[in-house]
């Protein structure tokens, strides 16, 4: 009795839960269509910010979620039950069987109760029991989903904002390289010294408008031409800061200086460092330089070079040089602490301008680095190759390529061209020759013969005589300026013969 109970249930259980899934599809599907019609509307009306990918996602993920629903809703044989016997008016025969069936021992009354419900349950059918039509939500879903997909299908009316072109990758590379460069002055400036605040108060602005004008050539928009013009600025500028450090005049005293304190022995390793250039070398010495021990000799001479040296330094308007070199004229005359005072401040001045000559370094290798810049970034701006296809819209690319225009006929020969052809073999047929002497000229040519034959005849006599050249090879070379030797009778005779 039991396994006929279950056969009967069953099938009306497994319509119950096809029908729950198909149900709460159809929910599901009317909700995510309800959503994605609001999410549509206001992106076209009120330009949300939706993509339209979340939205198609969300129509498709609304069925699938309440199919999921209804599959795990349980589905049980007392539910099965009630619905058979409501719709055959069973008087909760089918239900009051399920009950008996559960139970272990079963009365006499019981069994005949169940009997009657199995005979009444013969004629039960599961397709009329649970009919599986579209439930009232489906079509509901339906129509919201087809107004959904017509939405998401519409265009959208994209508004296109106008904004600058984005940094050439030429550009922001030659930007680059030129704000490595710049960390050199800095690495530089921070090694500061007092006796150039000046000269470094100038380069410290330069560097920091160099800085700004770098920037300036990584924002978006910057073309070519705008980038070539800001290079062209940034070059001019390092220009002229390189024009302020004449370091070709300081040298020259410097060497002028150093000539001089070569002449005494206690400052000749100084001196050489000036003279060579060495100024960071020379400044050590000359700032551990004492009075130095001097002959009469020494003395003399070092005063009067050095008092000439800061002459001439005071003329041309370096006065903190030509008063160091005072001092040390002044010391080595005799003067107590003079020659250290004024080696000291000498030192300052060999630093000063070992600074300075960095500094023009830098900036003429930084001019060199602009004008590398330039080209790097005018490189790729040359015509692109041919286009056949002729463009008639308006371009602000002119000159960037060709044309493409076609090439027409060509324009007709309306000349009359004749051509000549010669045959024949060169130096056949009749010919004249005329040849014709002057005196004037084999006297000239005589002349010239004579000139070289003396000039070599004198170097190879006084090859012989100072070179130890064998016997054998001294006979040769006579005898060779012998046969070639221009003779008087030849000369007469050729005359005569004229």
């Amino acid at each position: 009795m039991n396994s006929r109970l279950h056969s009967v249930l069953a099938p009306v259980r497994w319509r119950q839960w096809l029908k729950a899934i198909s149900s709460d599809a159809s929910w599901g599907l009317l909700a995510a269509a309800a959503l994605t019609c609001l999410g549509a509307l206001g992106r076209l009306a009120f330009d949300w910010n939706v993509s339209t990918a979340a939205l198609w996602s969300l129509l498709a993920a609304g069925p699938a979620i309440g199919a999921l629903v209804g599959a795990f809703r349980p589905q049980s044989l007392h539910k099965a039950a009630v619905a058979v016997d409501a719709r055959y008016a069973l008087k909760d025969r089918a239900l009051s069987a399920l009950s008996f069936q559960s139970k272990p021992a079963q009365p006499a009354l019981a069994s005949l109760q169940m009997a009657d419900a199995l005979a009444h349950l013969e004629r039960v059918e599961a397709r009329e029991v649970v009919s599986l039509r579209a439930p009232r939500p489906a079509a509901w879903g339906g129509a919201g989903a087809l107004i959904a997909v017509g939405l998401l299908l519409w265009p959208v009316n994209t508004l296109v904002e106008a904004g600058p072109a984005a940094p050439l990758p030429e550009i922001l590379a030659q930007a680059e390289i030129i704000a490595e460069d710049l960390r050199k002055f800095d690495d530089l400036l921070e090694t500061n010294d007092e006796s150039v605040l000046t000269p470094d108060e100038d380069l410290t602005k330069l560097v920091e408008e160099l800085r700004e004008l770098v920037e300036e050539l990584k924002q978006p928009g910057v073309d070519e031409r705008e980038a070539l013009a800001k290079l062209s600025e940034m070059q001019a500028a390092l220009q002229a800061e390189q024009a302020k450090y004449n370091v070709a005049v300081v040298d020259a005293q410097m060497k002028s200086l150093g000539d001089a304190m070569m002449l005494a022995k206690a400052t000749e390793s100084a001196g050489k460092a000036l003279v060579e250039a060495k100024y960071d070398k020379a400044a050590q010495q000359l700032e551990q330089m004492e009075e130095p021990e001097l002959d009469r000799k020494e003395s003399r001479t070092l005063e009067e070079k050095l008092k000439k040296v800061a002459q001439e330094a005071g003329e041309i308007g370096l006065g903190t040089l030509s008063e160091a070199a005072s001092e040390m004229a002044e010391g080595a005359k005799g003067g107590k602490g003079a020659f250290s005072s004024g080696s000291k401040k000498l030192a300052n001045q060999a630093k000063a301008q070992a600074r300075r000559k960095t500094i023009k370094s830098l900036l003429a290798s930084q001019c060199d680095r602009l004008s590398e810049c330039k080209g790097n970034c005018s490189k790729n701006s040359l015509v692109k190759g041919k286009k056949p296809a002729v463009s008639k819209s308006p371009s602000s690319n002119f000159g960037m390529s060709t044309s493409g225009n076609e090439l027409a006929e060509r324009t007709a020969m309306l000349g009359e061209q004749q051509l000549e052809q010669i045959t024949g073999q060169m130096d056949e047929g009749e010919s004249e020759v005329e040849t014709t002497h002057s005196l004037e000229g084999r006297e000239q040519a005589q002349r010239g013969y004579k000139e070289v034959y003396e000039k070599y005849k004198k170097l190879s006599d006084s090859v012989l005589d100072n070179e130890p050249i064998p016997l054998g090879q001294r006979q040769m070379i006579r005898k060779y300026f012998e046969l070639i030797r221009p003779h008087s009778d030849e000369e007469s005779g050729s005359s005569q013969a004229d």
